[in-house]
């Protein structure tokens, strides 16, 4: 199983999902919380 980057199929939809959005959200919440609090 190779793991090579491959263009995204015309199928997919362009940019990002409101899902993946609320995701990447998430998780940049959690790295700012995480960095944050120590510093408060």
């Amino acid at each position: 199983m190779k793991l090579t980057v491959s263009p995204a199929p015309t199928s997919h939809q362009r940019g990002f999902s409101l899902i993946e959005i609320a995701i990447v959200l998430f998780i940049v919440s959690l790295l700012l919380g995480g960095m944050l609090l120590p510093l408060a």
